[in-house]
């Protein structure tokens, strides 16, 4: 009779640990995510909610996400994002689907999606519009990236 309660009892701890161990999976993921993000990408200060800004903008880094349009996964990779709203954890993205008009895939404009902060990348698309990447450029930029790991 007494056997019982003590196995409970470990089988109640080994699960706070596995919870305990996933939420630090979680923050580890989450903190790798955004120092290759920054380093890639040092000039996008993101995710915010600016349209205004290209700060505002996002690409998909995932190949399927939630769309909450269709309410099922559906294949995103890459796709052009504005970011519509973030939650206060910081963990969770709506974002709108914003490809050029001219764009083969302009038909996905406007469908909402919900992103995991790891779902989310720098507008590269953005990026490199604004930096056309000579080869004085590469170079720039991979010297400022020493710079700074250094």
């Amino acid at each position: 009779m007494l056997i019982t309660p003590v196995f409970n009892l470990f089988a109640q701890e080994w699960e706070e640990a596995d919870e305990i161990k996933k939420q630090d999976d979680l923050a580890n993921e989450i903190d790798r995510h955004w120092k290759m993000m920054r380093l890639c990408w040092s000039e996008w200060e993101g995710p915010v909610v600016d349209p205004n800004s290209i700060n505002g903008y996002c690409q998909v880094h995932h190949i399927t996400v939630y769309s909450i349009t269709h309410k099922e996964n559906r294949y995103h990779y890459m796709a052009p994002c504005r970011i519509l709203s973030i939650s206060k954890d910081l963990i969770w993205l709506e974002v709108e689907v914003e490809y050029e008009e001219n764009s083969h895939c302009a038909h996905y404009n406007g469908e909402r999606l919900k992103l995991h902060i790891t779902d989310v990348w720098a507008p590269v698309y953005m990026i490199n519009r604004r930096h056309p990447f000579t080869e004085n450029a590469v170079k720039k930029v991979l010297d400022d990236n020493k710079q700074k790991i250094a």
